[in-house]
């Protein structure tokens, strides 16, 4: 969890543009999907009411990362979320 604390501070999207990761897109990728999958699936993707603050915090942070970082499953789930989203009669209030 020690990797928690840089990664605070920073986004995949900066990484994106970085020279480090156009140089190793691939080993970056698969290092950071290595740190955050197993927090991943221990969180899954979506909220439930009795789940603990800690859970919540720790999902909100790394949401970003393992779906920033192409995980599968985040980037479908993600994906089905806005497609409800787009075919909801009522989007504003119909919020997935």
């Amino acid at each position: 969890m020690s990797y928690l604390i840089s990664m605070s501070q920073l986004s995949p999207e900066r990484f994106l543009i970085s020279s480090a990761f156009t140089i190793y897109p691939c080993v970056f990728q698969k290092y950071i999907l290595h740190l955050t999958t197993p927090l991943y699936n221990e969180v899954g993707f979506t909220d439930n009411s009795d789940d603990p603050l800690l859970v919540v915090k720790k999902r909100l942070q790394h949401l970003n990362w393992v779906c920033g970082m192409g995980h599968r499953g985040c980037v479908a789930t993600a994906s089905a979320f806005f497609q409800q989203w787009k075919n909801s009669t009522d989007p504003d209030n119909n919020n997935p």
